[in-house]
Order: C-alpha cells, then sequence, then structure tokens
C-alpha cells in the first residue's frame, strides 16, 4: 500500500540543542505530535534532522500520530564533532537524546546511511527499543555486497574511508559547494545516478528543494562530518547484528543501486535473528516515500 500523497504543510520544527554527558552538543528537531509514538530518526548520509522534510515533514508525522524525532548525527546540522566516533557509539548519543525527551522505550527508524546507529541502537538499547526499522539498508560487511552499487558512489565512500583529507575536499566540492552555490547542478548529478522511482520522488512538488535543503545542512559546518560519515558507510559496523534481540523490518527496494543493494538487505535478515524483510520494487529514496504508512505502521504495531 502506498502513502498518501503529502509534502510539507508548515514550516520546519526548529532546531532543539541539548549537552551530552561528554560536553558535546546534540543538535535535534521533533515533528508531529508531542503526544504521539515516539520514533528516533536516523537519517541518511550526507544528511541531517531535516531530511524528514523529503519524507513528509511536521505535517505528515502529525496526521501518522508519530512524535518523530530526528537527531544531527556528529559534525552534521547542529551536533558537535566526535572524533573517533564509530557506528556503535551512536547508541549513547540516542540514550541521551531520549533521556531529555522523557522517553523510557521508544523505536527507531533509520534510513539509507542511517541503518548502522539504528541497528546500534537495536544493539545496545535493547531495554528502552521497542522495534526497528532499516530502509534501503547500507552494509558493506564484506566486499561481495558492494556489487552492483553505483561505481562512482561506491569510489567516494572508499576515497572517504582511505584517504580522509582527499575525501573531504572532493566532499566539499561535489557536494557542499553546489549546496550553496548551484543546487541544480547536485539534483543533476543525483538524477543520473537514480532508478527512475527515485527520479520521481525529486520531481515531485518539494522534493528538490527538501533534497538540497537536507544535503546543504549535512555541510553546514564543512565537510569533516560527512567525510567521517561517509567511510563509517563503507566500514564494517564495530557490533554484531546477530546480537540484536528487539524485532527488526528491513525495507529495501530491488531497484536500489544508489548507495545500498538488496544483497545487504538480506545479509542484515540472515544475521538478524528477529528480522523480517519486506522486498519491493522502489529506489532508494521511493522506498521510504512510498511505504511510509507501512514503515511507521510497523513500528506502531510492535509498540502496542
Amino acid at each position: 500500500m502506498r502513502s498518501t500523497d503529502v509534502r510539507p504543510g508548515s514550516v520546519t520544527p526548529a532546531a532543539k540543542s541539548i549537552r551530552l554527558p561528554d560536553g558535546r552538543a546534540l543538535s535535534f528537531r521533533e515533528f508531529g505530535a508531542r503526544d504521539g509514538r515516539p520514533v528516533l530518526y536516523c537519517h541518511g548520509t550526507p544528511g541531517a534532522s531535516v531530511e524528514w522534510e523529503l519524507f513528509g515533514g511536521d505535517r505528515y508525522a502529525s496526521q501518522a500520530g508519530i512524535r518523530l524525532i530526528a537527531a544531527d548525527r556528529p559534525g552534521m546540522g547542529g551536533s558537535d564533532p566526535q572524533p573517533g566516533r564509530t557506528q556503535g557509539s551512536w547508541a549513547a548519543d540516542a540514550s541521551a537524546l531520549a533521556d531529555a525527551c522523557g522517553l523510557d522505550t521508544f523505536a527507531v527508524l533509520g534510513y539509507s546511511g542511517g541503518t548502522g546507529p539504528a541497528a546500534a541502537c537495536a544493539h545496545s538499547l535493547s531495554g528502552r527499543v521497542s522495534g526497528c526499522a532499516l530502509v534501503a539498508s547500507v552494509c558493506h560487511a564484506s566486499p561481495g555486497l558492494e556489487e552492483g552499487l553505483d561505481p562512482n558512489g561506491l569510489r567516494l565512500k572508499r576515497l572517504a574511508r582511505d584517504r580522509p583529507v582527499l575525501g573531504r575536499v572532493v566532499m566539499a566540492a561535489a557536494m557542499g559547494w553546489p549546496t550553496r552555490m548551484a543546487p541544480g547542478y547536485l539534483v543533476r548529478q543525483a538524477m543520473k545516478a537514480l532508478p527512475d522511482p527515485d527520479r520521481a520522488v525529486l520531481s515531485s512538488p518539494g522534493g528538490r528543494e527538501a533534497f538540497v535543503a537536507t544535503v546543504r545542512e549535512s555541510f553546514c559546518q564543512g565537510a569533516a562530518g560527512p567525510r567521517e560519515d561517509m567511510a563509517l558507510m563503507a566500514t564494517p559496523w564495530d557490533f554484531a547484528p546477530e546480537d540484536i534481540k528487539v524485532p527488526v523490518t528491513i525495507w529495501q527496494g530491488n531497484q536500489d543501486t544508489f548507495g545500498a543493494r538488496p544483497a545487504m538487505a538480506e545479509h542484515l535478515h540472515r544475521a538478524i535473528p528477529n528480522s523480517r524483510l519486506e522486498l519491493l520494487p522502489e529506489g532508494h529514496l521511493s522506498i521510504m516515500w512510498n511505504h511510509r504508512d507501512a514503515i511507521l505502521g510497523s513500528l506502531v504495531a510492535i509498540a502496542g
């Protein structure tokens, strides 16, 4: 079942900030109903908390009865950098954020580059996470899982991982600078790498603007944070998905070549004991846009 065609109908919620135990600032936005089911959203890469505007925004979250809390990962948006961070280290930040928001339990939704951080929450916060959805999962657990990815995107991931300084320069030139000076170029380059279902998302009302806004916000402190996030995507996780105990649903488009592949989702499905795989005729963006009702609905159903 496809989602109702709802684009953002109100002003983007203002960013808020908390101070973490180690002194870093963590920036986040809240979308939807304050008394709704709490869902922690882990954005893609490069991305930021404003990314939820691409997939429905505040009005959609309210209609869905969801209190969606989207945080900027370190070095992106308004969040301070965290030297030496890993995918697994995000769980501690998420726990502190949940405390600050008064949440005892919550669901986790990870999209694209956010699937590793979301899985880390499911792994390390099993007493608090009621359920987890991984959408367009990026998992470079072995070289064989990379076969069929967009070659330019794969080269950029490896460059960010293996040559940090050069990776930062290239990402700033290819994505950071165009968001401010030539957003049309950024969108055209993305369109070249995306399958038809994803091009339809970017061509829909507000799609282009929301896509540019989240990339721009990701680079607002420079390219260091997005470069680190990109490198982590191309690095095996520092925790075992086999040890995840909470229910996980994995949503994957079979036309996705942008940053994820069906093989990655199938690998996670085999590895995570209590998981379910939904393989659908979608791309990288369209899987979230066209099936967000079902994705959020599955998290609400798990929470009871």
